[in-house]
């Protein structure tokens, strides 16, 4: 994708959209940094997660027959992969938001 076709793509925009494309621009730019946003909160509640997962385990003692490690451990594995995903693609949007909103609405 060139930058004539960028161009024409957003002239298509405004044409079609008229004197709400200044306000549909301004809705996608921040629901940019809204999604970055929700992305760091997820991030940053499984990160909090693991270490008072661990404390649970470690701080009553509890033994590997006592204490059911494995359910949790994967659940725990799988969301951390999922956030950290998330937050890779999402995270940049409060850099750079107005990229991100332009980068969503081209095809």
């Amino acid at each position: 994708m060139n930058a004539d076709n960028i161009g024409e793509i957003l002239d298509a925009l405004a044409l079609r959209f008229g004197t709400t494309g200044v306000y549909l621009w301004e809705v996608l730019v921040r629901q940019q940094i809204i999604e970055a946003v929700m992305a760091s909160v997820f991030l940053g509640i499984v990160t909090i997660a693991w270490p008072i997962w661990l404390f649970v385990g470690w701080r009553f003692d509890l033994d590997i027959d006592d204490f059911e490690w494995g359910a949790p451990a994967v659940i725990l594995a799988f969301t951390s992969v999922v956030a950290v995903l998330v937050a890779y693609h999402d995270i940049p949007g409060l850099w750079n938001p107005e990229f991100y909103a332009l980068r969503d609405i081209l095809p």
